[in-house]
């Protein structure tokens, strides 16, 4: 009891500052301290084996607080440890436009499930797919929803940010793998588009850019689906087997929940909202035709 009232554990430059995973699982009670306090609970049950109500006790604060912080402080570590996914080759005829249970899509392998940008279980599950050829990325999101009455959305021109508040979804890429934002697009639930290039891509590239990807939206039976077919030469790349991009995938529920493949504010504190932290991102590994994806 001590040693958690007293500030001293507890670094000066994170005194008052808000109570977060970062904080909770490296300074607070990082793996070490947590496994004493789990040989701490050890203990406790030999010694008060056989005595009610003591053993229960124990055994209520063993399966309600330390199994508790078990899992939190896993879930938190797992989140931040680096995430890739491959990515298939296919054809110049991958039927793109079709639902996630046609030929071509099911074939694919989906990613992990997304998270909240902070790391916590989403209310709403999300996968995506991926394929590439040498002229384009395509994307698949699958986005479950088990109140589709409730999503909101609205036709939107090219420019509109607001789109950014709709059901929808958002696919991210670091083209030099350098920590920079290049590109991303916005696609809502009616397949309403933002495509955004970045400053630094700017100073790249053209600066009377246009993107000239295609969405397909519809729905399922579990939700609904975004398809993406990005061109390669929006991006300026030249794809090659084996290259491994910087990338990110994310959605924003109808509740205001932002979830994402690779979460972006993990270990901060639960005021932000933002998407935009490019130092979180995954891999994306483009494979050759002989390839079946896989993520790791």
């Amino acid at each position: 009891e001590t040693t958690y009232r007293d500030e001293s554990c507890c670094p000066p430059d994170w005194r008052g500052c808000d109570l977060n995973p970062e904080l909770s699982w490296t300074k607070l009670c990082p793996p070490d301290k947590l496994n004493v306090f789990k040989r701490l609970i050890a203990t406790a049950k030999r010694a008060v084996a056989g005595h009610s109500p003591y053993a229960e006790r124990v055994a209520l604060i063993e399966k309600s607080v330390l199994g508790w912080m078990l899992h939190s402080s896993a879930m938190y570590f797992q989140r931040i440890a680096p995430v890739s996914m491959t990515c298939p080759h296919v054809g110049s005829d991958f039927p793109w436009r079709l639902p996630p249970t046609s030929a071509g899509w099911r074939e694919l392998a989906p990613s992990r499930g997304f998270s909240q940008i902070y790391g916590y279980p989403p209310a709403r599950e999300t996968q995506v797919k991926t394929a590439w050829n040498r002229d384009f990325l395509y994307v698949l999101f699958e986005c479950w929803e088990a109140t589709p009455e409730r999503m909101r959305a609205r036709r939107r021109p090219p420019d509109d940010w607001k789109i950014r508040a709709d059901d929808s979804v958002e696919f991210h890429i670091d083209c030099n793998n350098d920590g920079d934002l290049d590109y991303f697009w916005v696609v809502n639930s009616l397949g309403s588009f933002l495509p955004y290039r970045a400053p630094v891509a700017r100073k790249r590239g053209d600066e009377d850019w246009q993107s000239h990807v295609q969405a397909s939206t519809g729905k399922t039976d579990t939700g609904w689906y975004v398809a993406l077919k990005i061109p390669w030469d929006d991006m300026g790349l030249e794809p090659k087997a084996g290259e491994k991009i910087r990338v990110n995938f994310c959605r924003t529920l109808f509740t205001g929940q932002k979830t994402a493949w690779v979460p972006t504010q993990v270990g901060k504190s639960c005021h932000g909202y933002s998407y935009d932290n490019h130092r979180m991102m995954g891999t994306l590994e483009l494979k050759s035709d002989d390839n079946r994806p896989h993520e790791r």
